[in-house]
């Protein structure tokens, strides 16, 4: 929040900015656009800016000495650029040169952390600035900026954002970190997308040992079909919630949710 108000104040007044991001949970301090919220703490929308911070600069060693639940965050939303850039990837006929290289780097992107998130975690809760440590925070930083920035019509968003960006709506969930959030959202998507349950069953493991339990209990929101239909109903006509390849209804995300939450 903080990147992100220093940003959109520099945008406003035409000045140059510069980023020193002191926990990696997001890619906001590399990104060219912020967040914006309401007073009560509901998604707003994104201020999309003309440029990109001039300097980004980041000192590992004091990230590997934040609280790790800071970087499990950012590896999963990072992780949603391969998730949803596939998804919206696939409804486009014939992907510009830009998309397909996006496309390339988020699969880079998804691989490394297969490979080493889990031991990047560790060291971080050690607080040990080991390679994988280093390599996990370049990703959630700078690869994510750089994915998000070629892919403009692919790895902006899609259903997994769109979910967090509608469960802003309940109040419980104000003090959940951005990617806890999109860690859930990126498994309501591949719902929505009708994946197969094994191809499900390996990326909830995979998040399990990043210390999410994706689901509204795991999360410890109220589940409740009030809390659903505020979800859906916020996030059904969402901007990156309009960039799936199928159509999505308020009714196809609260089965979606139902589904997740019914293998707590």
């Amino acid at each position: 929040m903080i990147i992100d108000t220093a940003k959109a104040a520099a945008e406003d007044m035409r000045l140059p900015v510069a980023a020193v991001p002191t926990i990696a949970a997001t890619c906001a301090a590399g990104s060219a656009f912020a967040v914006v919220y309401t007073e009560d703490g509901q998604f707003e929308k994104d201020y999309f800016m003309t440029q990109n911070p001039r300097l980004v600069m980041v000192d590992p060693q004091i990230i590997a000495e934040a609280p790790a639940k800071y970087l499990k965050s950012g590896i999963l939303d990072s992780l949603a650029k391969w998730y949803e850039g596939k998804a919206v990837e696939s409804g486009i006929a014939n992907p510009s040169l830009e998309t397909v290289v996006a496309m390339n780097l988020a699969e880079i992107l998804y691989n490394k952390m297969r490979e080493e998130a889990i031991i990047a975690v560790e060291q971080c809760e050690n607080n040990e600035l080991g390679d994988e440590l280093k390599e996990i925070i370049d990703l959630n930083i700078y690869l994510t900026t750089i994915i998000q920035s070629l892919g403009q019509n692919t790895s902006r968003g899609a259903a997994a954002h769109g979910i967090h960006n509608g469960m802003t709506s309940i109040e419980e969930s104000h003090d959940l970190l951005h990617g806890l959030k999109v860690g859930y959202g990126i498994i309501v998507q591949l719902y929505l997308e009708d994946k197969a349950e094994e191809y499900i069953d390996d990326v909830i493991k995979f998040f399990n040992e990043l210390g999410l339990e994706p689901s509204f209990k795991g999360l410890g929101i109220p589940f409740t079909e009030d809390n659903f239909k505020k979800t859906a109903a916020k996030s059904v006509n969402d901007t990156v919630m309009l960039k799936m390849p199928i159509e999505v209804t308020e009714e196809m995300i609260i089965e979606a949710m139902k589904k997740v939450e019914s293998r707590v």
